[in-house]
Parts: C-alpha cells; structure tokens; sequence
C-alpha cells in the first residue's frame, strides 16, 4: 500500500470486541509484558486489541506478516518498526476507552483521541496545560462546552508531542494549537532544535474528540485525510 507526502491514512480500531488467542498470538514478548502491567482485564484486552490492529495496519504497508514485524524506540521512547522498508514509514497509535486510531503517515505522524469524560479537575489541567490564549478560549466558553473544548485542544497538543517523538517530555504550554478544530501552523523549540508541525482537528467515532499532526517542510499545505474505516480483519 502506497501513501503520498502530506497524506495521513486514519484507521479507526472499535475496542469493544474482546481480543483474540490470534491477537495475543502476534504480539511480541515485550507487548505481552505491556498489557500484562495493566492492572485490570478490560485495559489489558484493549491493549491486545489495539496493537495486534496495528500489527495488521502496518503489514500492509510493509508487505510483512504481522507477527513479523519487530519494534524499538528512541531516545525519546518513540516506537518504529526496525527494517522491512520503514524508514519512509510514519505512524502513531492513540485509543481511549473503547476505541483507538491508527495514523500512517509517510513522515512522522502524530495522532491522539480522547473519550468525552468528567473532568473533576478542569481548572487546574488548564492552568498546567493551556497557553494564555487557550486559556481566554476556554473561559469564554459556555460552562458545558467546557470540557470539550479543552480536550479538543489537548488532543492537538498531545498528537504534535507525539509527532516529534516527545512525549509528555514537552511542556504543552509551549504549543499554541487553539481549542478548535481549524488547521493551523504549530512552531516550537524543542530538544535543541526548532520544529514547524500542521495540525488539525478529525472527527473520531461517536463522540470522540481527534487530531493529528504532522511536519512541515518548506510551504504548509493542508493534511490530507484519507479514511480507512475498520482496521482490517485477520
């Protein structure tokens, strides 16, 4: 499967059907060891779920069989596929509650979705995570919009923290994304170097809140989004 500069192919992976012997069967010691650390059945199965989707996401494009695929991160502790063609391979993998989404970029990706849920501490996940600007959107707000759009504007933060490979290493006070959903230009300095990212905000599945991001070299064009629908089956 072939996918061109500034295209993002977005799978979206229901988690509410319980995983398989054959998912766990394609995972890899050190992910059985992952999902063994989750502390409750339900998050342990969704683990399984969703990696072993992505296993089978990326064989496509790789032209590998899943349970070959064999991963390493960075520094930063950001996952790649080592070898089978990958280096020209971008991809991330976000899930929230019942469901996850595959980004497959051919550069680096960011992507992340967050379920609607009560946020008891919003005044203070603000103050920790908004810039000023973001902050006088929020405040603006009508009181049960809220919680929206303060997640919409966390998605975009954590898929550009996770297209660079940073993490929850980045201060989120340094990304001026907005709460909205519009796409705009993110500029940023970072581990030693300046960094331009394009984000924008993606509708999820039910009422999920989703964005992706991805860098910017030379002029900005807008991220193409093409739909790949339900992870492919076994």
């Amino acid at each position: 499967m072939v996918i061109g500069a500034g295209t993002v192919d977005l799978w979206v992976v229901p988690l509410t059907v319980p995983s398989t012997p054959e998912d766990s069967d394609l995972l890899d010691d050190a992910e059985r060891a992952r999902a063994a650390q989750r502390a409750f059945a339900h998050d342990r199965d969704r683990f399984v779920a969703a990696h072993a989707a992505l296993r089978r996401i990326l064989a496509q494009y790789l032209g590998a069989a899943p349970a070959a695929l064999r991963f390493s991160t960075d520094a930063n502790g950001k996952p790649h596929v080592v070898g089978m063609r990958s280096a020209a391979l971008g991809w991330n993998l976000s899930h929230s509650a019942d469901l996850a989404l595959v980004a497959v970029a051919a550069d680096q990706v960011g992507v992340d979705i967050e379920c609607p849920r009560p946020l008891v501490d919003l005044p203070a996940l603000a103050q920790r995570c908004l810039t000023e600007s973001e902050s006088g959107e929020l405040a603006a707000c009508q009181e049960e919009a809220r919680i929206g759009a303060f997640l919409s504007g966390w998605t975009r933060k954590e898929a550009c923290m996770k297209a660079v490979g940073a993490g929850l290493a980045l201060d989120p006070r340094i990304l001026e994304v907005g709460l909205g959903s519009d796409e705009r230009v993110v500029q940023f300095s970072w581990d030693g170097r300046e960094h331009r990212l394009i984000v924008c905000s993606v509708a999820g599945a039910s009422n999920a809140l989703a964005a992706i991001a991805l860098p910017v070299h030379g002029g900005a064009s807008p991220i193409v989004v093409r739909r790949r629908g339900l992870v492919p089956p076994a």
